[in-house]
């Protein structure tokens, strides 16, 4: 029997490359960036005289490019390099699925070994918790189209039993973060010869397994919104706009968490039936995932 496993807020799509001799498939995620594919020990217990050998793959399944990738393990103070070589400062592409077949996500492999932990006393056998945390910049960026109507036009609609545009249209790039808005209120209507004031309620959410992070700060991101519409319309009270088509603002956005972004838009033009406004949203951020793997060290000295 198949089953289908429902996770929160991700969706794989696997695609067959379709070419001879390749067994790697084209995995894409619209709620991730990058994913640790593996994080793994050939054995689970050693000897306090043996190294510790540690496998990591990772790979870029999202949809924009992952600048500056740090590996760092955290959890193996004995040694005083745990990390592997060539593990700071790289990039990995997204999937293209332009081509037929389409190309995946570019990926590392690390391969090395920790120093023995020679100093565990003779007799203890600890537990010892690794994690191997990757780190990277990365980019999202989404549209949120909100109908607005004639208010004549929408009674009309209502008399006849017509359909209203009432939902949105939001997109989003494929990433660990991205916008949404609450569909109550909408559509937007509007009376003939007025300026109306619509107030919008945008979600930035984490829809990705890590969290953003600035420094030492664990959530912290700054999203950029641009408003564009044929009905003379600008912010009056959205993040750090009081006018104008733009705004921007820090905000702190953890793991799993999704944080309410009220915006207040004024619209001086009518539309002649109905027209949508659109909300573009975009930030550039660094981002961190992890995971961890246990293992064993006996001592015997």
């Amino acid at each position: 029997m198949k089953t289908l496993f429902a996770v929160l807020g991700l969706v794989l799509i696997i695609l067959a490359s379709g070419c001879v001799g390749t067994t790697r498939p084209v995995i894409v995620s619209a709620t991730d960036g990058l994913v640790i594919n593996e994080f793994s020990s050939d054995i689970t217990r050693y000897e306090d005289t043996e190294p510790v050998s540690l496998y990591l793959e990772i790979e870029n399944i999202g949809g924009t490019t992952a600048d500056n990738v740090d590996v760092s393990i955290i959890g193996a103070p004995w040694d005083a390099d745990p990390n592997p070589s060539g593990s700071q400062n790289f990039e990995l592409e997204p999937p293209d699925l332009l081509p037929v077949p389409p190309v995946p996500g570019e990926f590392k492999i690390f391969s090395w070994d920790l120093e023995p932990y020679i100093e565990l006393p003779q007799g203890v056998e600890l537990p010892v918790i690794l994690t191997s945390r990757i780190e990277f910049d990365y980019s999202s960026n989404g549209v949120t189209q909100v109908p607005v109507i004639n208010r004549e036009e929408y009674k009309r609609r209502t008399t006849l039993g017509l359909e209203i545009p009432s939902l949105p249209n939001v997109t989003n790039s494929n990433g660990p973060v991205h916008i949404d808005v609450d569909q109550r209120g909408l559509p937007v209507v509007i009376e003939s010869g007025e300026t109306q004031e619509a107030s919008l309620r945008l979600y930035i959410k984490n829809v990705g397994t890590g969290a953003p992070i600035k420094n030492y700060d664990i959530g912290n991101i700054t999203i950029d919104l641009d408003l564009i519409s044929t009905l003379d319309a600008e912010f009056t009270d959205c993040l750090d706009a009081t006018s104008g088509t733009s705004a921007s603002k820090e905000i702190v956005l953890r793991r799993g968490e999704s944080v309410t972004v009220p915006c207040t838009i004024n619209i001086e033009s009518v539309p002649t039936l109905y027209d949508y406004i659109s909300v573009v949203f975009s930030t550039n951020y660094r981002y961190y995932i992890e995971q961890p793997l246990t293992v064993t060290i006996v001592g015997t000295s």
